[in-house]
């Protein structure tokens, strides 16, 4: 193998890993976002939207906690941009809500109301987020 062989082979080597750590941030940025969008709440607007998180008085979509590798690494109206901008490939990237009504927020109540399913409808989307990602960052 030559020198200029192996210089390309790095050179690739270093792309390919550059372009993994772009579409891994990117794609958890899209789907944080994805999770948060929010809707006025049932009080205001008399009805709801399926993956829209409500907003009342802000106390749900307040309570996020975002963690990189176990540490608290934004909590509140968390920024994902800012959250993934800290983390590496190989990183474990956390998100959760924590205000008591989250849990039937997002599953909804029998008899009450319906789930709103905003992390549920996120986080199924994470296939395609990714090949889009990954589609935008190819060259």
């Amino acid at each position: 193998m030559t020198v200029y062989q192996i210089a390309d082979i790095r050179q690739w080597t270093e792309k390919a890993t550059r372009n993994a750590e772009l579409v891994a941030k990117g794609s958890i940025q899209d789907v944080g976002e994805l999770m948060t969008r929010r809707q006025a709440s049932i009080k205001e607007t008399g009805s709801y939207q399926e993956g829209f998180v409500p907003v009342d008085e802000g106390e749900l979509i307040n309570s996020q906690i975002g963690s990189v590798n176990g540490s608290v690494a934004g909590s509140g109206d968390i920024s994902y941009a800012a959250l993934v901008a800290g983390m590496n490939l190989g990183d474990t990237v956390e998100a959760v809500f924590t205000a008591g009504h989250a849990r039937p927020q997002e599953y909804g109540v029998s008899g009450k109301f319906p789930g709103r399913f905003f992390v549920r409808n996120a986080v199924q989307q994470w296939s395609n987020i990714v090949d889009a990602n990954a589609a935008r960052f190819k060259e």
